[in-house]
């Protein structure tokens, strides 16, 4: 059993794919479904060496890589639909997340999945 200080955090980046189902998204969702579930047994499993293991679950953020997707102004109010908040995660936002978990203000925090999504996973 680890005695001193906290060891350490890992904060691991899924998805709310890896929480709710979506049709045409079955390979990202398992994938993403495969990390939630490695933070939970990581975290019972590292826990004794003093390591914390959490998660980000955010809904679709607004990056580079998403924006020709929602560009398209059907795809992106249909997107939005799913939000109760009416908008998306930003970079910040999941920022914010990553520190609060990997740091000190989260020490008794561990094996969680902190979805960062507008509501998508509340229904």
């Amino acid at each position: 059993m680890h005695r001193g200080g906290p060891a350490g955090a890992v904060v691991m980046l899924a998805s709310t794919h890896g929480l709710t189902g979506l049709s045409g998204r079955s390979v990202y969702g398992i994938s993403k479904g495969g990390i939630v579930q490695m933070t939970r047994m990581l975290a019972i499993e590292w826990a004794q060496a003093g390591v914390r293991v959490n998660a980000v679950a955010p809904a679709t953020v607004i990056t580079h890589s998403r924006a020709q997707m929602l560009a398209d102004p059907k795809k992106r109010e249909a997107m939005l639909a799913r939000l109760p908040q009416g908008r998306f995660p930003t970079v910040d936002d999941i920022a914010a997340a990553v520190r609060y978990l990997g740091g000190s203000e989260a020490g008794s925090v561990t094996g969680q999945i902190l979805a960062v999504d507008g509501g998508l996973t509340a229904a």
